[in-house]
């Protein structure tokens, strides 16, 4: 049996009614996804991050439970700093409070994100994770389809559904106008 000895397991619960491989199965797949930001550093393109997302996510047959992984993920990620919390990096026409930090430094676009709501947080996450210190030109093609190939806008409500996808379009127009920056005289 699955204890809460084991360090994966440990602060995470599941019902009593699933069974112990699914338990393990689920532990498993949780301990490879917490293992993202390393992979996606280790990685240079947003294609190999993105097939690397593919891979982890589609282990997982259920949509809902692909969701409740990256939901875990984002419990394990550290909130924003109080001083990047402002106005001016909150997204607008979003009921909750979330964040959007795009920086360009380096000749790269680097993002953060935080939000009150465990979703936002675990599906804006995931688009700052994968274009994160990228460079423009690989930002500004940024595709976000894969959200509804692996099922997980479905999971959302139409507004947090909105939400996520007008913050793919703010993450793709910050890298287009970094892109348009560097080109420039």
């Amino acid at each position: 049996m699955l204890t809460h000895a084991d360090p994966v397991a440990r602060g995470r619960k599941l019902p009593p009614s699933i069974p112990d491989s699914r338990r393990l199965q689920f532990f498993v797949s949780l301990s490879a996804l917490n293992a993202s930001p390393a992979t996606a550093a280790a990685t240079t393109s947003l294609a190999e991050r993105l097939a690397a997302l593919r891979a982890r996510l589609t282990a997982v047959r259920d949509p809902q439970a692909r969701l409740s992984q990256l939901v875990e993920q984002a419990r394990c990620r550290p909130h924003l700093p109080v001083p990047l919390r402002l106005e001016v990096h909150r997204v607008a026409g979003c009921q909750v409070r979330l964040w959007l930090v795009p920086e360009f430094r380096a000749g790269r676009c680097r993002f953060q994100t935080d939000s009150d709501a465990v979703t936002l947080r675990a599906m804006v996450g995931v688009l700052c994770e994968l274009t994160d210190d990228l460079a423009p030109a690989e930002v500004a093609t940024f595709e976000f389809g894969f959200l509804e190939e692996l099922g997980l806008l479905r999971q959302l409500a139409e507004s947090r559904r909105a939400t996520v996808l007008r913050v793919a379009e703010q993450i793709r127009d910050f890298g287009r106008s970094q892109l348009v920056t560097v080109s420039s005289p």
